[in-house]
């Protein structure tokens, strides 16, 4: 299976990535703002609607209130610092919570008819249509949010998947040398070497271009000078 390239129409991956993670933030927020509202602070308009128990308002909060540290970690860890280790924590957590909506689902649809909710407001000459008519916007429905929740995992997925392949690694501008300090291990060998013959020239109490490219450079461990033949220079013996 080969990770996707761009999120819905045409959006780069990390776009993507992090509108599912904010809508993702924001749902496990009010998740449990409505989980304190109804339980806590007893308010009549908040909680959640559709016959949730209150055992089951509990559980959503709980699994809400435990994303949001995660979600965090993906946003600051795992796409602005691009660490997998952080983008995987999100991927299971994501993959979880699929899991524990498609079993809502599923005992919401299939185990509890929707038309036993039609048989006090509909008549009965219109029961039959009506009933039709709800099961099939419940079946497309769940079906059409479950396919969505796939496809948002997914792309959390290949987004893993690139920073596996070696875009978790240091961008290219920090292997610039822009002037303050050496970047990296080369450019502290290089900030070394450029040390060691500064401290040659004021050592030896005399400075030459041609010196510096040729014997200094053969003298930290180079075989070769840079330019022109291996011509040492020769400082005059004092008196």
């Amino acid at each position: 299976m080969q990770p996707v390239s761009q999120f819905c129409c045409g959006c780069s991956i990390v776009f993507g990535v992090k509108c599912v993670l904010y809508a993702h933030l924001l749902f496990c927020i009010c998740s449990c703002a409505l989980a304190i509202g109804d339980i806590i602070l007893k308010l009549p308009d908040f909680g959640f609607q559709g016959g949730t128990t209150r055992k089951s308002e509990i559980y959503l909060a709980g699994w809400a209130l435990a994303g949001i540290p995660i979600i965090l970690i993906a946003l600051f860890g795992g796409v602005a610092r691009r660490i997998e280790s952080h983008m995987r924590i999100y991927l299971y957590y994501a993959m979880a919570t699929v899991a524990i909506d498609v079993f809502f689902l599923v005992d919401k649809i299939l185990l509890t008819d929707s038309c036993g909710s039609l048989s006090s407001i509909v008549a009965t000459e219109a029961r039959a249509y009506a009933c039709g008519v709800a099961r099939t916007l419940s079946y497309s429905s769940s079906i059409t949010l479950i396919l969505l929740q796939m496809y948002l995992v997914f792309v959390i997925w290949s987004y893993c998947e690139d920073l596996a392949e070696g875009g978790s690694g240091g961008v290219l501008a920090d292997l610039i040398f822009t002037g303050k300090e050496p970047a990296g291990k080369m450019g502290s060998m290089a900030g070394a070497a450029s040390y060691g013959i500064h401290a040659m020239d004021m050592g030896g109490g005399y400075s030459n271009t041609g010196s510096n490219y040729g014997g200094h450079m053969s003298g930290l461990g180079g075989s070769t000078p840079l330019f022109g033949n291996d011509v040492h220079y020769m400082p005059p013996v004092r008196d």
